[in-house]
């Protein structure tokens, strides 16, 4: 495949996979999960109507199997396009991103079947949330990878070990957040910054909000305890305090040695910072205004847009670290 219809082809893999993730929070906030009782059809048919059961659908339940359906179609052509983007990459790039996405759209697949089959279990949905955004962070690595070119920089290695803990922190923030959502743990706290007047959490609560449930017909509106549910949020909150930590550490960093760093570092690493006080706000937003479905959907999009801006930073201080040590061993041999 030529170059730039490839990069089209890659362009269009990864704006569709943000639509997925898209859909996919709203799908869960529109309590549309279980929408369709089977998988992949809905009521054994690949297009819903309304007198696709008898007695005939509701409204509302024929609404949120089109939501369910919408979602597993564009998840569906989105695992087409990647795997036609892998089988057209030319044999002369490297595959590794492109195959590690493929294998997690087949895990994908199967945890959005488990979604269904084991009736919204935090366990299938709280991985199904992560895998698609991971999927979209590697689909966007590989992009900056292949097409976008990189001046020649040293990285200062505090700044690089900082990044690292901030991905890991970002990550792990992700996590705890889709397990709040897949508990629905996101109402429980009506006031901020405490939570129903507590700031900190019993260790008991803990153990049950982070404990794995099992042995219901359905989980759909949460079996955790309420003191469980607590625990989630708390935790979530306080992951948002040690990530908005870790951001001003490294905000500190990159103040101090600006002039060390690639002018599109500082850019990438404004856009962190933007969308980092853009998702502090809406967190904050989602227990004030009690989960809007508009800002809780936002919520999610600028989440994915952080692990995606700290993962392409990682990237690009990885290549600056790399390449900056092929240049020192390059002039090491020649002084020899």
């Amino acid at each position: 495949m030529a170059r730039q219809p490839h990069r089209m082809l890659h362009l269009i893999a990864i704006y569709l996979a943000m639509i997925v993730v898209c859909l996919g929070a709203y799908t869960r906030l529109k309590h549309a999960g279980l929408g369709c009782p089977d998988w992949p059809k809905c009521f054994e048919n690949w297009i819903v109507h309304a007198n696709i059961t008898s007695p005939a659908l509701s409204y509302e339940a024929s609404e949120k199997a089109w939501i369910e359906m919408i979602h597993r179609y564009a998840a569906g052509i989105l695992g087409i396009i990647v795997f036609m983007l892998r089988a057209n990459t030319p044999k002369k790039e490297t595959h590794t991103i492109l195959n590690i996405a493929c294998v997690m759209i087949i895990i994908q697949a199967l945890f959005g079947m488990w979604t269904v089959t084991w009736r919204l279990h935090p366990l299938a949905v709280m991985p199904h949330l992560i895998g698609g955004m991971t999927i979209t962070t590697l689909l966007c690595v590989d992009y900056q990878k292949k097409f976008i070119t990189r001046q020649s920089m040293v990285i200062p290695p505090q700044v690089y070990t900082s990044l690292q803990i901030l991905w890991v922190a970002v990550f792990i923030q992700i996590v705890i957040g889709g397990w709040t959502s897949a508990n629905y743990a996101a109402l429980v706290c009506p006031d901020f910054p405490k939570c129903q007047g507590q700031w900190f959490i019993p260790v008991d609560s803990l153990i049950q909000g982070f404990s794995w449930p099992f042995g219901f017909q359905s989980y759909e509106g949460g079996v955790i305890s309420g003191e469980g549910r607590i625990a989630i949020h708390m935790t979530h909150r306080w992951g948002a305090l040690i990530c908005t930590v870790l951001v001003a550490r490294l905000s500190w960093q990159v103040i101090q040695l600006k002039m060390q760093l690639p002018k599109v570092f500082v850019q990438w690493f404004r856009v962190l910072t933007s969308c980092f006080a853009i998702q502090i706000t809406l967190g904050i937003l989602n227990v004030r205004w009690q989960l809007p479905i508009s800002i809780a959907v936002g919520h999610n999009i600028v989440a994915l847009a952080l692990l995606i801006t700290v993962s392409v930073l990682l990237h690009i201080a990885a290549h600056h670290k790399i390449l900056n040590s092929k240049i020192t061993e390059y002039y090491q041999h020649a002084t020899i």
